[in-house]
């Protein structure tokens, strides 16, 4: 239940987060999809390296890494 609550406000952290760059920073586009995308993978991959020891957690952080991924392909 703690990991799915830290996994919730990693995302909503992050939404914020591109928000606030979109308004406030000026960084390409192309870098913030990039930085997202990085996000995203390293969920997966950890969870992918962690799936034998703690399935459980695993399977949260690459749900994580595949709700960043989608996040950033709907976001303008």
């Amino acid at each position: 239940m703690l990991v799915k609550l830290g996994v919730l406000i990693l995302f909503l952290g992050l939404a914020f987060l591109l928000r606030y760059t979109a308004e406030r920073v000026t960084v390409p586009i192309e870098l913030r999809y990039a930085a997202v995308a990085l996000v995203g993978a390293g969920l997966l991959v950890l969870g992918w390296l962690l799936r034998k020891k703690r399935a459980g957690y695993a399977l949260i952080l690459q749900g994580a890494g595949i709700g960043v991924s989608i996040s950033r392909r709907s976001r303008p």
